[in-house]
């Protein structure tokens, strides 16, 4: 995998903003939203359970972490 001079990956998913996106949830957070992944992104789910397959639309895109609205 190349990278480039900032060392991230060049072929990592981008995360972008109100778009949608299907996900499965695979953890519960210590606040109760449900854990996805997108790409090597987490990714709270505010009400998603453990094994939920949703469609979530991107809210909030951090540094960090996302969250769903």
């Amino acid at each position: 995998m190349r990278k480039n001079k900032n060392s991230r990956e060049l072929n990592e998913v981008r995360v972008e903003k109100n778009k949608i996106y299907r996900v499965e949830i695979i953890d519960m957070a210590s606040t109760g939203s449900g854990v996805c992944k997108i790409g090597d992104m987490a990714v709270f789910v505010d009400g998603g359970l453990v094994g939920d397959i949703l469609d979530i639309k991107i809210d909030l895109v951090k540094k960090i972490m996302l969250t769903e609205g």
